[in-house]
């Protein structure tokens, strides 16, 4: 699976290292912290979701995380 997002910063500052995160269930997926995920079979039937939190260079550097909408449960 990969995430995707736009980031947008209202002071125009650009993009630092933002981070992620996976989730099976609304629970954390231990180790799930890039972009693309590749499931693992105890994660089949769960519902998935990501999430990023923003990290600007400059300025306010840490922006609100925001969640994905979940999947359907996801089958073999």
């Amino acid at each position: 699976m990969a995430g995707s997002y736009t980031y947008n910063d209202a002071n125009g500052d650009l993009q630092g290292v933002s981070t992620f995160k996976w989730y099976a269930d609304d629970v954390v997926i231990p180790g799930a912290t890039a972009i693309a995920y590749t499931l693992t079979p105890g994660e089949l039937n769960k519902k998935i979701r990501f999430e990023v939190t923003p990290v600007a260079l400059t300025g306010t550097l840490t922006g609100q995380a925001v969640k994905s909408a979940e999947t359907i449960a996801v089958t073999p």
